[in-house]
């Protein structure tokens, strides 16, 4: 009886352990196909497009989904702006209001601002991990949910080596960094204990932003490819625009060059005619006839000896 006693035992904690693994393995899963499912959205809209604010966009809706939150905000420097020490709200998501879908709407005027030495601003940036917003009165979550009817805990996370504007394609100013702030939805019952962030949420969202981050790069990288690219081409249509102008004005040279040298070479050949005919006459002239066509005949040698340096130097 007690070996029996001690299987029973033995049984019961191996199915305890079991149990406990199935669970381990499911929130592994669970956590693996949220993050590949924004992984894979992000991917898709990268191919369609490298715009910033399109994959951050495409982020906010997918963790909206998958985490249930009633908003997301991003925070960033204020792009182009003298005040480092302010980030300003570029894009948020709000709760649906007339049962259309989720609707992202994009502040470029910067209507809501929070300094970076708020102390949950400081510990964000100061940390890879995302963070918990529990401090009593944390002005970040109050910014993030001033729209929101119904908003639970909120947890936020540093994006780092951010490029780009989110309300605009022009990518040409570096950003150190933006913050995610995510807000779960609270229930409407208020008897009922507040929904909290568990470890497993906050690893998910850590890992949407890593993948996030490496997407950004990704797409900043594929951004400067295809202006490096449009440069070259237009650096490759101007050469041959400058090639075909050359071979026009080459064309056109030649062509003056053949003009003149007929146009003068026509008159010298009928004067050299005229001066063979004239010397193998020589010996029936008189001597100052002579003279004259022995002063014509070296003239004209040295009007075609400089016509031919002028051609030469034409051509060179």
């Amino acid at each position: 009886f007690p070996r029996l006693l001690r299987l029973k035992v033995r049984e019961s904690f191996l199915r305890t352990k079991a149990r406990q693994l199935d669970r381990d393995l499911a929130t592994v899963r669970h956590r693996e196909e949220t993050v590949w499912r924004v992984v894979r959205a992000v991917t898709h809209h990268i191919r369609d497009s490298i715009d910033a604010r399109t994959i951050l966009r495409t982020t906010m809706l997918q963790l909206a989904a998958a985490l249930g939150l009633s908003n997301c905000a991003i925070w960033m420097p204020q792009p182009g702006g003298s005040d480092r020490g302010v980030l300003q709200l570029m894009d948020q998501l709000l709760p649906d209001r007339d049962d259309e879908g989720d609707k992202v709407l994009h502040h470029s005027g910067g209507t809501r601002a929070i300094s970076v030495r708020d102390p949950d601003v400081a510990a964000v940036l100061a940390s890879k991990d995302a963070k918990v917003l529990s401090r009593p009165g944390s002005a970040l979550k109050a910014a993030s949910c001033r729209s929101v009817p119904l908003a639970g805990a909120a947890a936020a996370i540093r994006i780092p080596n951010f490029h780009g504007e989110v309300g605009s394609r022009n990518t040409s100013e570096p950003l150190s960094y933006a913050i995610l702030v995510l807000v779960l939805r609270a229930h409407e019952d208020q008897h009922r204990a507040p929904t909290g962030w568990s470890n497993l949420d906050l690893e998910i969202v850590q890992a949407v932003a890593d993948q996030v981050t490496v997407a950004l790069s990704h797409a900043a990288a594929l951004e400067e490819t295809q202006l490096i690219r449009h440069r070259l081409a237009e650096q490759h249509g101007a050469l041959l625009r400058a090639r075909s102008e050359l071979a026009a004005a080459t064309k056109a040279r030649n062509n003056a060059h053949s003009a003149m040298r007929s146009a003068m070479g026509r008159p010298m050949h009928s004067v050299v005619g005229l001066i063979s005919v004239m010397q193998q006459e020589a010996a029936a002239m008189r001597p100052e006839q002579r003279l004259i066509v022995d002063a014509i005949a070296r003239t004209n040698a040295v009007s075609s000896t400089l016509m031919d340096d002028v051609m030469e130097t034409l051509q060179r």
